[in-house]
Parts: structure tokens; C-alpha cells; sequence
């Protein structure tokens, strides 16, 4: 998983690969700390995956897109289309749905048949 997530995005955005003049010596150690975070951040996400069932999971990765609007919006100062608020609305009211207590399972003793 890390490997993946680590390798592509270094291939894709070198220096060489963009045309971008590479790092000065002095930054390379912020360079390596961002990979040690964002390596160790990764890792995590694919153990809480491994220990969440399937269901919950794929419901709460939707969540991407009220996240993604709410960072756009306070870091770039880009506008929110009310789609997006709309779609957000929907996404969070599904979540809160999701992670609603389960269902007691009924009792055969218990149950009637037609």
C-alpha cells in the first residue's frame, strides 16, 4: 500500500520529471520528514482498513468531497458551488445513517410466518 502511495507520486512529481530545478542540500531533511509523516499517515489508513468492516468504510470515503470543499474554500479561497453544499449534505446524512446502531436480531421463537 505504502509503496504505491509513495513511489508513484515521487516518480510523478521529481524535479526532473516537471522541469523544476532540484531541492537546495539544506532542504532535503524537511523533504525526508514529509516522507516519514506522510509514509507513517499512509500506514496507518491501511491498518484501520484491515480492522473496519466494509460497509462502514466505504461509506465514511465519502466524505472526500465535503473535506476537499472545506479545504479549498479556507486554504485557496475558492467558492463553493451550492452543488457541492448540496452533495455534502447528502454525504454527511448518509454517514450519520451508517454509523447508527445495528438492529437487534429477531428471535425465530419470536417471529410469525404468514
Amino acid at each position: 500500500v505504502t509503496l504505491i502511495s509513495a513511489v508513484i507520486p515521487a516518480i510523478i512529481l521529481s524535479p526532473v520529471m516537471i522541469g523544476a530545478p532540484l531541492p537546495a542540500l539544506a532542504d532535503l531533511p524537511w523533504f525526508l520528514a514529509l516522507g516519514v509523516v506522510g509514509n507513517a499517515g499512509v500506514q496507518l489508513l491501511a491498518r484501520s482498513y484491515a480492522h473496519i468492516e466494509a460497509q462502514a468504510a466505504a461509506v465514511m470515503e465519502f466524505t472526500a468531497l465535503p473535506w476537499a470543499a472545506l479545504l479549498g474554500w479556507f486554504i485557496f479561497a475558492e467558492p463553493v458551488a451550492p452543488a457541492t453544499f448540496a452533495g455534502a449534505a447528502i454525504i454527511a446524512a448518509a454517514c450519520l445513517w451508517a454509523s447508527r446502531g445495528k438492529a437487534s436480531p429477531i428471535d425465530p421463537q419470536q417471529a410469525t410466518i404468514p
